[in-house]
């Protein structure tokens, strides 16, 4: 039975591989019965099935990578006041790929992102009521000048 299941398991990773499925094929690197069934199988296809799944492995890897620069963008973004860039990064970030101490840091920029986006919201709306009150407002009792 664990000989048909490591066939199985083993024709699956290559599907995946071709289909360069690395999401996949990462959480079957990470499953509990993947190595178990895999010593079930010959030399050759423990070894390519081994490749696929390392190289799933550090797709992983470049994936947190990259998530861990998109945080730091988000933060230079957001102390140079780049709301909108900052949010933009922080929502394409996979949550996924956010592990430990950047699934924190991430949470923060959110809720500094939308803090920001509140105060400048508020101080569009100070800057339109001074605009309106400087603007000179005709009385009924004036009359327009031609031109």
């Amino acid at each position: 039975m664990d000989v048909t299941d490591a066939a199985a398991l083993h024709a699956e990773i290559s599907r995946l591989a071709r289909a360069h499925d690395h999401r996949a094929l990462y959480r079957l690197a990470d499953a509990d019965h993947t190595h178990r069934l895999l010593d079930e199988l010959g030399e050759s296809q423990r070894t390519r099935s081994l490749v696929h799944l390392e190289s799933a492995r550090r797709w992983a890897g470049r994936q947190i990578e990259l998530a861990n620069r998109r945080l730091d963008e988000a933060e230079a973004a957001l102390s140079t006041l780049d709301v909108r860039y900052a949010k933009a990064l922080l929502v394409r970030m996979d949550d996924e790929f956010v592990v430990g101490e950047a699934r924190r840091r991430r949470d923060e920029l959110f809720v500094a992102v939308a803090g920001r986006e509140h105060e400048l919201e508020q101080l569009g709306r100070t800057a339109e009521a001074i605009a309106e009150e400087a603007m000179p407002r005709r009385r009924w009792w004036q009359r327009r000048r031609p031109s």
